[in-house]
């Protein structure tokens, strides 16, 4: 089975909150070629913005969203889509979108989740940090992006690749996917994208994020058993 996966869209609501960074024309180009190629398009996780909205107002965020990027919305329904949700669509789940998904195919296990699981601080503060993305959408909102920027850099430092934050997020997520009996284990959550191997052979991919402009994405071939990292298309 030919599989595409995508992840970290953080679509918005076209203001200055929205991460996006794409057209919808030109990103509708790259779904057609994914559509052309792949028999399924796994979208693991925060697809949408809705950290960006008070707690109580994220479900409704999420038409918000929907309607300002019409295009794409209306394409994630259809039957080829599977949506993972993430942390910053996390009200996904009212919707009956999954937080992990595992696929048999060609003899090989793939778990797919977005990864917030695997993440220390998520884990054990959840709020805090949703806190902190609020606020920094609030002074983005008003004019004051840098000062998110900044915030947002200081999160990638840690997380770059080689660093303790980056290994432990693999190592959590390559255990989880022992405990699943998964051949493969499939994140995304960091931004960072790659693969790399386990022990026992097992696999672990990052599809990093398709925001601000990016494409990032990963293309698992299951009957060739070839998985790769790409930043085009």
């Amino acid at each position: 089975m030919k599989i595409a996966v995508i992840s970290d869209l953080h679509l918005g609501r076209g203001d200055r909150t929205d991460l996006f960074g794409h057209s919808d024309g030109v990103f509708l180009r790259f779904l057609r070629f994914l559509e052309h190629n792949f028999e399924r398009i796994i979208m693991l996780g925060d697809t949408f913005e809705t950290l960006a909205a008070k707690p109580w107002d994220q479900y409704r965020e999420i038409g918000v969203i929907s309607r300002a990027h019409a295009p794409l919305a209306a394409r994630f329904n259809r039957a080829q889509y599977t949506m993972v949700h993430g942390n910053h669509d996390y009200v996904l789940r009212r919707l009956g979108h999954p937080d992990e998904l595992l696929l048999e195919a060609d003899g090989t296990r793939i778990l797919f989740r977005h990864g917030h699981t695997f993440d220390w601080l998520y884990r054990n503060l959840r709020y805090l940090p949703e806190a902190f993305v609020w606020f920094g959408f609030f002074l983005a909102r008003h004019g004051l992006r840098f000062v998110y920027n900044l915030g947002e850099a200081t999160d990638r430092w840690f997380r770059r690749k080689g660093s303790q934050t980056e290994v432990s997020f693999r190592n959590w997520a390559l255990g989880i996917a022992k405990a699943h009996e998964a051949d493969i284990v499939v994140t995304a959550h960091t931004h960072q994208g790659g693969l790399a191997e386990g022990e026992n052979g097992r696999l672990f991919l990052n599809s990093g994020t398709c925001s601000k402009g990016r494409f990032s994405w990963l293309s698992l071939d299951t009957k060739e058993g070839s998985y790769q990292h790409l930043n085009s298309w």
